[in-house]
């Protein structure tokens, strides 16, 4: 919850402090609200990796998937590469650009994701497989005309890709 974001101590960090008012209106399931508290945070605090992220969850779960993308794309560029925030701003950047009708950028996402370790990684590769099939020629030379796989950047020709399956 966000309020266990506050640190025990004498005077909280303001910034985490404000964070977590911001997030009220999130956890009221208010994205509309929620996503301009977090606006004004990141308007005053551009590289909070934290606020961007949840801004992008509010402007994504406010029916706003063209607006998440941004902030889900900064959020990702500030989190160390392969952290908790890094693999969940991946993951609903591939979501924000699948819904706005991007598919290349979904499939990009999920690519930089698939075999990644965290739940986040197998679900990756089974939703690349559902936007990036191969054309059925390629299906049939890359699985031996049996499961079908798929190419994908980072990921190899995939099957069942982060199953125990080898790239």
């Amino acid at each position: 919850p966000p309020d266990a974001l506050l640190l025990r101590g004498a005077s909280p960090d303001p910034a985490v402090a404000a964070l977590v008012r911001a997030l009220e209106p999130y956890q009221r399931d208010d994205y509309v609200a929620a996503a301009r508290r977090l606006e004004a945070i990141t308007a005053a605090r551009p590289d909070d990796r934290y606020a961007l992220f949840y801004l992008g969850a509010s402007r994504l779960l406010g029916d706003r998937p063209a607006d998440a993308v941004t902030p889900f794309t900064r959020a990702r560029r500030l989190s160390p590469e392969g952290s908790w925030l890094w693999n969940e701003a991946t993951w609903y950047l591939a979501v924000a650009s699948e819904r706005n009708g991007d598919r290349a950028g979904a499939v990009s996402a999920l690519a930089d994701l698939c075999n990644r370790p965290g739940h986040r990684g197998p679900a990756a590769c089974d939703a690349l497989q559902r936007l990036a099939p191969l054309p059925q020629s390629r299906r049939q030379e890359e699985s031996g005309g049996g499961i079908v796989g798929l190419v994908a950047p980072d990921c190899g020709p995939v099957r069942a890709c982060g199953r125990g399956a080898t790239a």
